[in-house]
């Protein structure tokens, strides 16, 4: 379940854009980076 970040209505897994207010659902992922600089803080400090 997706909930909409503008009206909070509750949306598909899949979905695009809203079913209440139609804004679009965007997905937020950690660039690359930020998973590379944590692997490196794991091998430093365990």
């Amino acid at each position: 379940m997706v909930y909409c970040t503008k009206c909070g209505a509750k949306n598909a897994d899949d979905a695009v854009v809203c079913v209440k207010c139609g804004v679009a659902l965007g997905r937020v992922s950690a660039p690359p980076w930020s998973r590379e600089r944590r692997r490196g803080e794991e091998e430093c400090f365990g």
